[in-house]
This record gives structure tokens, C-alpha cells and sequence, in this order.
């Protein structure tokens, strides 16, 4: 069942995760939000949304200062509002291409 499988640390080694998402809760831009998470040892994706575009990069901005992702390069940023939802725009950040 799946409380043995994450008692026995089958999904991964888990080792820095926490610190992550501990840092990505303490990020506040206002009116930014994200809809997607993804991390492993080396692999980042965050995916959200925003209702100002000039937020997403102060935003992000905020990660270089935080211990957690000093040296990590990030290849993929993206942004993209869409006719029917014009409203916000939408964006994506990953350490590379997810395989």
C-alpha cells in the first residue's frame, strides 16, 4: 500500500526537498501563484501564473538569493498569455528539458 511505500522510502531519497518547498513558501510577489511543482536531484520545473508579466521575473529574481539555488541554472523560462484567458499570464521555469 502507499503509506509502506513512502514509510520505506520508495519514491526517492526525498534529501532537500523540504528546504525547497520551505524556500518557494517564503517567496511573496503579489499576485503570482503556482500551479505546478516538480523537483528531483537534477531536475526543476515551476509552473504558475501571474496577473502582472513584470511579476514573473521579480519573482523569480528572488531565487538566486536563497542558499537552496545557488548554482543551479535554470534553461527553460517561458511565458505566454492566452486569448481566452488574457486576464494573467502563464509561465514556465525548468533546470532543462524534462526527459
Amino acid at each position: 500500500n502507499m503509506i509502506n511505500f513512502v514509510s520505506k522510502n520508495q519514491f526517492g531519497s526525498g534529501k532537500g526537498f523540504s528546504n525547497r518547498l520551505q524556500m518557494l513558501s517564503q517567496l511573496s510577489i503579489p499576485d503570482v501563484w503556482l500551479n505546478e511543482i516538480k523537483l528531483s536531484d537534477d531536475y526543476m520545473k515551476f509552473s504558475g501564473s501571474a496577473l502582472r508579466e513584470e511579476n514573473v521575473p521579480e519573482y523569480f529574481s528572488q531565487f538566486k538569493k536563497q542558499e537552496v539555488f545557488k548554482g543551479r541554472k535554470f534553461d527553460v523560462f517561458e511565458m505566454n498569455r492566452s486569448a481566452e484567458r488574457d486576464w494573467k499570464v502563464d509561465f514556465v521555469i525548468a533546470s532543462r528539458v524534462d526527459k
